[in-house]
Parts: structure tokens; sequence; C-alpha cells
């Protein structure tokens, strides 16, 4: 039996196909770790052409997700699961940062607290969602990096690995889940493989010393370097 059902509810289903099938995600889908169920959000509209969209009111530029077909999804996947362990999620930029620190709590409440199976994924487009859905019926906001993408299918795609790369028996080994980057609040270390050297480039003397203890002191020298220069700037 799967950890979490994803419901991802889209206007566009076919964007789905090629990334939840590869790697990783497409074996813990094999296995039965992890289920997604897509929804097509055009087939929950009550207008001609199964028109999803209207315009703002007070006007502007783009086009607004109707609050009617929203909430007829949300009503529809919800009478299939169970409502004391089901959350509904929009992705929006108007939602708080999805990051390690919210995929960990959401990891702890499907596996530890056995509270979350179910979880419901809005993929925004346009100008976004009528804000009475988002104020009314969704539990959450999340935003992925402050950057505008096309629509909320690639931000449900980074919500669904980084959640289910926590569950058990997702990822090969486990251990390596402890000390990656955002998990310790550190960043990784440079690592490097043969041949040495390369067109000139050599791999870091220390690296091949066998003293184990000076390989530890330059790895955390270094990922506070790395820290220091990339996390820093941002």
């Amino acid at each position: 039996m799967s950890h979490v059902h994803f419901h991802v509810v889209t206007l566009f289903p076919e964007y789905f196909e090629g990334p939840l099938s590869a790697a990783i995600f497409g074996k813990a889908l094999n296995k039965d770790l992890v289920a997604v169920s897509i929804h097509d959000l055009r087939t929950f509209s009550d207008l001609k052409h199964n028109q999803v969209d209207d315009e703002a009111y007070g006007g502007g530029p783009g086009m607004v997700l109707r609050i009617e077909p929203l909430v007829a999804s949300l009503k529809h996947i919800k009478g299939l699961c169970s409502p004391k362990t089901t959350c509904s999620v929009a992705f929006t930029p108007a939602g708080h940062n999805w990051d390690q620190g919210q995929a960990i709590s959401f990891a702890n409440r499907i596996e530890t607290e056995r509270s979350l199976t179910d979880i419901i994924l809005y993929c925004g487009r346009y100008e976004g969602f009528d804000e009475r859905f988002l104020a009314h019926y969704v539990d959450f906001r999340f935003r992925v990096s402050d950057v505008v993408y096309m629509g909320g299918e690639v931000a449900s795609l980074v919500f669904m690995e980084s959640l289910a790369r926590l569950l058990p028996n997702v990822v090969g080994n486990p251990d390596s889940l402890l000390a990656e980057s955002f998990m310790t609040g550190s960043a990784d270390y440079p690592v490097y493989t043969r041949p040495n050297p390369y067109e000139g480039h050599s791999v870091p003397p220390v690296l091949t010393s066998g003293n184990h203890q000076a390989i530890e002191a330059w790895r955390e020298q270094e990922a506070e370097r790395i820290r220091q220069k990339y996390w820093q700037e941002d």
C-alpha cells in the first residue's frame, strides 16, 4: 500500500506523462510506495467548451481560474478519500516557500503521525486562482522559488519528488538523505572521481591521502566556503 496518494488537478494532464515514469519516482510508483492520479480541471466545468477561466473583476490583463470548477474538483476528489487524512495545496506566488523543512514536516505527517494519506495539488495558470478558492477552500499555499513559471505543473513535480524521496524505501540508501544539502543546514562539499588528472585538472591531494581525519576537515571547510559564496549571496 502506498505511503501517500497525490491527486494533481491541472489543465495539462499530458505534462506529467514523462516525469512521473522516470528514475526514482517511477520506481516508487511501480512498487506502490506512492500513488498519483491526474485530474483534468476542464472536466469539472459546467460551461460551454469546458471553460475554466474568466476575466478578472476590476479589469486587468490575463484570465483567472474560476471558482466553480475548482471547488467542484475539490469536492469530487475529497469524496474519493478519507476526509480526516486529506489536505489540499495550491501553487501560487502568494504562498509560503516550499523548502526542506516543509517537506520534512509533510513526510512526518505521512509516515510518523499517520495523519496524511492523500494530498490534492492545484496547478495555477494564467493570472492565478479566484482568491475565494485560496482563502476558503485550500489548506496550504506554496510557491517553489521566487521565479515565474508558465504554470504550477513544474511546482507540483518539485513538491511530489522532494516529499516522496523522504518516505521509507523510496531512496535506495536512506542514510544518503541525512547528509544532504538543506537537511543539515550546510552545503554539499565538492566531490570528484576518476580519472585524475583530467586535461591538467587534478583532484585535491587530500582526497587521495588516505587520511580520513584530514579529508573530513577539508570537506567541512569546503562546504562552508560554498555556503558562504553561493548561499549567502542569495
